[in-house]
């Protein structure tokens, strides 16, 4: 039990970063609407969401690989090929934080950025041709930061929550993983509630059909602890 929610609560931690980031947004939308870019905003909310994703694949390939055959097993599989899917989704709202690997070493965004400037040009990693907006947002310093911070947060908890994972086996895992899917996808599911009120119309889609996603796999999660816990 301490195991379970040791993981839980490392994982959801993280995700209330990225609510925060995306409230932080929000709150900047409405204040200074004047100044505010909405591509920016987007950008912003697109890349915390790519990062929240990436580190629920990582727990979830390496649930897969470690589990016992069986209903857990294949909904971490599910989990990992739905949250693909979502970033396939996202990468054009935020084409410089599709290259990103969950890594100790330095940014894909930091290595493609130098590449392209060492090149002469502004090409921002994951589009042939970006639009003004999209280099903007590239290149803004103070996204780039909040970027860098949330990326360093998600790789912190996915390894923490390996580590956690690896002491269990079993059954144990099992549960240990569920309740860490609940967490992380409550946790999800109201950041993505937080995020459409401040995207733009088309990102606004793009998150509700998510935000549907995501309440799938918590409802899943919830139902395969209760049938763990009754067998």
């Amino acid at each position: 039990m301490k195991c379970l929610l040791t993981v839980a609560l490392c994982v959801a931690m993280t995700s209330v970063v990225s609510a925060q980031v995306v409230q932080t947004s929000g709150q900047q939308n409405i204040q200074s609407s004047t100044r505010a870019n909405s591509s920016q905003i987007d950008n912003r909310v697109a890349s915390c969401l790519i990062l929240a994703n990436l580190g629920e694949i990582e727990i979830a390939k390496f649930a897969e690989e470690n589990l016992d055959d069986g209903d857990v097993k294949k909904f971490a599989k599910t989990l990992a090929e739905d949250h693909k899917k979502l970033n396939k989704e996202l990468e054009r709202f935020a084409p410089q934080a599709a290259s990103t690997k969950l890594s100790s070493d330095s940014s894909s965004w930091d290595r493609d950025q130098q590449r392209s400037q060492q090149a002469g040009t502004n090409i921002t990693p994951g589009f042939d041709n970006p639009s003004a907006s999209q280099q903007t947002a590239a290149q803004n310093p103070t996204d780039k930061k909040l970027f860098q911070i949330e990326k360093e947060a998600t790789q912190n908890c996915v390894a923490m929550t390996k580590e956690e994972l690896q002491e269990t086996s079993g059954k144990e895992m099992e549960q240990a993983f569920l309740g860490c899917q609940v967490a992380t996808h409550i946790q999800m599911v109201a950041h993505l509630k937080a995020a459409e009120n401040a995207v733009s119309p088309e990102l606004k889609q793009v998150v509700a059909d998510a935000k549907e996603k995501v309440q799938s796999h918590l409802d899943k999660a919830k139902k395969l602890m209760k049938e763990q816990k009754n067998s």
